[in-house]
């Protein structure tokens, strides 16, 4: 067993080593079309608010930064940017406890929210965000992640609003998620090969 942690241990210090033991899941063109398609039900989603009812893009950092750079440059509707940080994996692979490390500075009082993530897994980390913003009084809070993972734990795979793709249920980084905190910034989704299949 200790072998076992040291070998893990000894990948996880050793960031090439991570990407060598990983696949290539989603290329960064095929990405590039996913956020393209995303971008266009994002923004129809918002051409049926209210007219005058103002928009916050409110983004789940860190893993939602990338993605919503990209969908929020595709986008021409007025809004404003703040950010959220709430976690529950401290680079690590499985979740915990959710840790509420950043709040908003704008007021989600009478405002759309539109809340962005990388990746929609179980899903408690995005449904606590977003009832708190309903708690803040927010009017109306529209829940978007780049990718879903396709599993059977935590909440209902079709409770989130807006997404870009699905992935299966592996171990999956870049394009905003890490893995023990390294290659967010990668163009493409990777996939783990060592990963525990339900971590």
């Amino acid at each position: 067993m200790k072998t076992q942690t040291s070998e893990k241990e000894k990948v996880a210090a050793n960031p090439q080593a991570l990407l060598r033991n990983s696949r290539l899941l989603i290329p960064a063109e095929q990405m590039e079309h996913a956020i393209d398609r995303w971008s266009v039900a994002v923004a129809a989603r918002l051409a049926q608010l209210p007219p005058g009812l103002p928009v916050v893009a409110l983004v789940v950092m860190r893993g939602g930064m990338q993605p919503a750079v990209w969908l929020l440059q595709r986008l021409q509707h007025a809004l404003v940017i703040d950010t959220v940080q709430v976690t529950r994996y401290h680079n690590r692979t499985h979740g915990e406890q959710l840790h509420w490390r950043l709040r908003p500075a704008v007021a989600m009082r009478d405002q759309a929210v539109l809340l962005i993530d990388d990746i929609f897994d179980e899903g408690h980390t995005m449904a606590a965000i977003k009832q708190w913003c309903i708690e803040e009084g927010a009017a109306q809070v529209i829940t978007c992640a780049m990718v879903r993972k396709l599993h059977a734990r935590g909440l209902a795979r079709d409770w989130l609003d807006l997404h870009a793709l699905d992935v299966p249920d592996d171990y999956v980084f870049g394009c905003g998620m890490d893995i023990h905190g390294q290659w967010r910034h990668l163009p493409g989704i990777y996939v783990y090969q060592e990963a525990a299949q339900h971590e």
